[in-house]
């Protein structure tokens, strides 16, 4: 997944993509890159320079068009668009089409894909952002992962 900034812990079931870049769909009259881009995806190009932007970076040095957070599991057979970033936490449902962010800790799935629901309470939501257990050093972790199986046991324990 080139372009794509990726957290720690996730899950990404097969053939997820992203970073597959825009196309010009108002006031130009044809989509084809060699019209706009100098790059030659087609193998030819009438420009020299580059006339519309391709991509919606999700960060100020324009490295990354994705971005996923920690924890997140992608299932099978998702699209990410270019300029979207995906919260910690979050779960994509199989075949979803994500063109707008989402939140962290929320399921979110279809075409496009919409917020399903949240995975736990505001308050919860918010000691798990604090917590950061991802940023947690290997031995931590395991030390206490019998608590991972608890939300409101983990965020009392450790919020």
């Amino acid at each position: 997944m080139p372009k794509t900034k990726i957290g720690r812990f996730c899950a990404i079931g097969e053939n997820t993509r992203t970073h597959l870049g825009l196309h010009p769909s108002k006031d130009w009259v044809t989509v084809h890159p060699a019209f706009f881009s100098n790059q030659g995806q087609a193998g030819f190009n009438f420009t020299n320079e580059t006339l519309f932007n391709e991509h919606k970076f999700v960060d100020e040095e324009k490295k990354f068009v994705v971005e996923i957070g920690n924890d997140v599991w992608i299932a099978n057979n998702v699209i990410i668009l270019d300029g979207v970033k995906i919260g910690d936490g979050a779960i994509l449902a199989a075949g979803s089409v994500v063109t707008k962010d989402v939140e962290s800790y929320t399921i979110a799935g279809g075409v496009p894909a919409k917020p399903i629901r949240k995975r736990f309470t505001d308050e919860q939501i918010e000691k798990l952002l604090q917590i950061k257990w991802w940023n947690w050093d290997f031995d931590k972790i395991k030390e206490n992962y019998k608590y991972y199986s608890d939300i409101k046991k983990f965020t009392d324990m450790f919020g």
